[in-house]
Formats: C-alpha cells, structure tokens, sequence
C-alpha cells in the first residue's frame, strides 16, 4: 500500500534573494490561508500537515519526503495554477467568477510588485518548487 501527497508549493526568484522569497512565501500563503480560508475541505488538512500521524499498519512501513519538483515557470502560469485549486473553485461558486478573476488579479500583481517587475507576467520568470511525500508498507500475505 502507497499513500503519495504533497506539500503546498513554494515560491522563489533565486536562491540569494532571501527577502524577495520570504515576502513570496507570504504572497502565497496569504492567498491560501486569507483569501480563501473558508473555502478548502477539511480534508485538506490532511494533507498540509503531510500525513504526519498516518500509519501503514504492515511489514516495512517507510515514509520518504524527500522528492520535490522545481519548475521554472512565470508570473501568469502561477495564477493559472491558482485556478486548479478545489478552494478557489468553491470561493468562485460562492462569490462569482468575476471576484475570483479579481483575486488571481490581485495576486498576480502581489508577486509583481514583490519582484519590482515591469515585464508582462507572461515574461516574469518564477520557480515554483513542490515536495512530495510517500508513505509505503508492505504486507507479507498474499
């Protein structure tokens, strides 16, 4: 058995720019645990705190956290990702797609100004950096 999930993904400009993350580390949570805080499953608490109290109850349980995916991507695909997301779903269903168009707006221009950019966010590059989890236990039946 294999339970696999992953973290909430963190932005960054650069590994040097310590500031510049930290306030995009905040941009993000800020719209997560913000803007759409009545919005998510309780479930998903689940996975924020990454299984942490989840047991495989067989031979050989192992947990690994230790695989993440850095994708250097723009300003636009991060808000594009937003759009994924089961919490802005719901906040659009309960306050209309043009206020969560206004959001995705609003944060998009959030990490513009963090990053002091003037190019199109379709030209502004970000890295979005996800880590996964998995969770693995064997049973000797068979």
């Amino acid at each position: 058995m294999a339970l696999f999930g992953y973290e909430f993904p963190k932005l960054r400009v650069n590994e040097q720019d310590g500031e510049k993350n930290r306030l995009l580390k905040k941009a993000l949570d800020d719209l997560y645990k913000v803007d759409l805080h009545n919005c998510w499953a309780a479930e998903r608490k689940l996975v924020d705190r990454r299984y942490e109290n989840f047991v495989i109850p067989y031979e050989n349980f192992v947990r690994n956290d230790n695989f993440y995916h850095e994708l250097e991507t723009n300003v636009s695909d991060i808000g594009n990702y937003v759009l994924t997301w089961s919490g802005y779903q719901k906040y659009c269903k309960n306050h209309g797609d043009k206020e969560g168009k206004t959001l995705i707006t609003k944060f998009q221009n959030r990490i513009m100004e963090i990053l002091n950019a003037t190019t199109d966010p379709n030209e502004t590059k970000i890295v979005k950096r996800t880590s996964y989890f998995l969770l693995m236990a064997r049973t000797s039946k068979c």
